[in-house]
């Protein structure tokens, strides 16, 4: 399925399907302090190219419905939602 890309009302910002070539921006990103602070406790640290690639062509898609956060067309980031369930399922 060909997802759209979306974008944000920030220049150069938008939302769109993760892609094969996104794992060395992403591991990149994700190593940073400034984002490693805001993780769960569960992301792993360093966060390596072997687990920025297994999360571009499957991680995201097992999480529920992921997309990356790009600034002009390079990954930053991502967000996604996930169902979850028991108490937290509200």
């Amino acid at each position: 399925m060909n997802l759209p890309t979306l974008a944000l009302p920030h220049p150069g910002w938008t939302l769109r399907a993760w892609r094969s070539g996104d794992a060395e921006p992403l591991a990149r990103a994700a190593n940073n302090d400034a984002i490693l602070r805001w993780m769960s406790d569960t992301w792993p640290e360093p966060f390596t190219l072997k687990d920025a690639q297994w999360w571009v062509d499957e991680g995201h898609l097992a999480m529920g419905d992921n997309w990356a956060i790009c600034l002009h067309d390079v990954p930053q980031g991502g967000c996604g939602l996930s169902p979850l369930a028991g108490f937290q399922r509200c």
